[in-house]
């Protein structure tokens, strides 16, 4: 979560806490329609909060020094789903 603090604020962490147990229990499938439905909302942000977002993401994802190809991927899908 300290990724999430420095690139989005403690409040923005403590939220992404409580999704993460939640969305651990879904079925992996789940995870792009997931992310499809949340789109709208994500490019509402204002161009700050999606860089920074984006910024975080990309932190994650290389955190743990390897990438796999569904972080990979829905890396990929956020990205081009905030600059549509």
């Amino acid at each position: 979560l300290g990724l999430v603090i420095r690139h989005l604020g403690a409040e923005a962490a403590a939220l992404a806490a409580r999704l993460h147990e939640r969305l651990a229990a879904l079925p992996p499938a789940r995870g792009l329609p997931l992310l499809q439905i949340s789109a709208p909302a994500l490019r509402a942000l204002a161009p700050a909060a999606r860089d920074a977002l984006l910024g975080a993401l990309d932190d994650l994802v290389h955190a743990d020094g390897a990438v796999s190809a569904r972080e990979f991927a829905l890396q990929k899908i956020v990205a081009r789903e905030l600059r549509l």
